[in-house]
């Protein structure tokens, strides 16, 4: 099946020693709160510790949920505090910023600058010596994390390291290549992908170790690699499992469309009355690929380019062909929003009807206030006026219900929505 798709919690602080960095503490991590990043440096060279830097910010989810599960958990405590000085560096400020966090300002801000801190939390590893060595991203698992730390004690998996050898001509290319993606030397990952695509052969593009990797890779259908890929997906598929985040009919059709229909942009930049031939378009995808991929990136690809032109009937039209045609492989979030869009831009009742027949399917097995939402309003908009407000009062029901259990934020559109409803007026865009 083609597949289409974080409370603070404040930290117990450890008493400071005679030497002013703190102790390691039974417990949690013990983040520094005195030092500045080079005073940090310096303790760090004289103790012989690497630096454990925990990029964050205040209003990052994630960042809290490390806060109080990882770092707080013992057997990582123990790790990072024999072994590495912690410190904190807040990528934001706010108001309740402490005296600690302030004296951090620049600190923090020449730390993200310099290695290029895109996303939090982001992870920074340092020798002892004050170089780095290592960097993570993202909410970890406790036993995720700890491999982190441990691949930055160790010169073989360090990224920065290995990118390192690599400009000395001493690494691996996988290894480079993996570790140039990790700390952003993206101009390098560009270089280097063809040639080590290239010189792949099957058993090694197949290693169920390495397969996610190879195929993140594969940028376009020229490359060794795509040929394994276009010739056995049934192989990547099930190499890959039920479980993954794409499949290989994914990863192709994205090519397809990379290299057939983004220039297509190009062209009406040249333009303005281009338009694109879709038969011929579908021709060539198919004597280039399969017939069964040049139905899906054209189905597919007209809905993007319609909406883009705010050719509503066209686009509307599209949403409904692609959606007929592939209707059991999109998963329900995604159907929703077809509907949705069917609801916003069409005045068909006949496309207005096929999305009410979809969107039925899904209220019927999914008790969620968007289904409803959405259900609602399709009826509202063909007619059925009494059903369409019992509808979105379920919607509203529903939804502060999960409200109440879960602490969801309400959607004030469901309330204005009904409102729209008694007073007879359109829930839709009126262009």
């Amino acid at each position: 099946m083609f597949k289409l798709r974080y409370i603070l919690t404040t930290l117990a602080w450890s008493l400071y020693s005679i030497s002013v960095i703190s102790q390691p503490s039974d417990g949690e991590i013990d983040f520094d709160q005195k030092l500045g990043w080079e005073e940090i440096k310096k303790v760090a060279k004289k103790e012989n510790k690497s630096i454990f830097v925990d990029v964050y910010a205040t209003w990052c989810i994630p960042c809290k949920n490390m806060d109080r599960t990882v770092f707080l958990d013992s057997a990582v405590g123990a790790q990072m505090n024999a072994q590495f000085i912690s410190v904190k560096m807040q990528l934001d400020t706010s108001a309740r910023d402490d005296a600690t966090v302030k004296a951090r300002y620049a600190d923090a801000s020449l730390l993200t600058k310099d290695f290029r801190v895109k996303s939090v939390p982001t992870y920074l590893f340092f020798s002892p010596e004050g170089e780095v060595v290592h960097r993570g991203e993202g909410q970890l698992s406790t036993s995720r994390f700890l491999q982190l730390a441990n691949q930055a004690l160790n010169p073989d998996s360090q990224a920065y390291t290995v990118v390192r050898r690599y400009k000395h001509g001493t690494s691996h290319l996988s290894s480079v290549i993996r570790a140039a993606k990790l700390i952003g030397e993206d101009s390098l990952v560009l270089a280097l992908t063809d040639t080590y695509l290239d010189n792949l052969d099957s058993s090694s593009f197949f290693d169920p170790s390495m397969l996610t990797f190879n195929l993140d890779l594969i940028n376009h259908s020229n490359s060794r690699a795509f040929g394994y890929l276009f010739a056995r997906p049934d192989k990547v598929d099930s190499l890959l499992g039920d479980m993954a985040v794409y499949d290989a009919a994914s990863i192709i059709r994205k090519i397809i469309i990379t290299e057939e229909v983004l220039p297509l942009y190009e062209q009406r930049k040249l333009s303005t009355s281009y338009s694109p031939k879709w038969r011929k378009l579908k021709r060539r995808i198919e004597m280039r690929f399969s017939r069964e991929h040049a139905n899906w990136v054209v189905r597919y690809s007209k809905i993007p380019w319609y909406q883009s032109e705010k050719n509503w009937s066209a686009y509307s039209t599209s949403v409904v062909e692609f959606v007929e045609a592939y209707k059991p492989d999109i998963e329900w979030f995604f159907l929703n929003n077809y509907c949705w869009e069917i609801f916003k831009r069409s005045n068909r009742k006949s496309e207005l009807r096929k999305a009410i027949s979809w969107q039925k399917a899904l209220v019927d097995t999914l008790q969620n206030p968007n289904e409803f939402d959405t259900y609602a309003n399709l009826l509202y908009k063909i007619g059925e006026i009494d059903s369409a407000i019992n509808w979105q009062k379920k919607a509203i029901g529903l939804q502060k219900q999960l409200t109440a259990r879960h602490g969801h934020k309400e959607n004030p559109a469901f309330t204005e929505n009904l409102d729209k409803m008694y007073r007879r007026i359109p829930t839709w865009p009126v262009d």
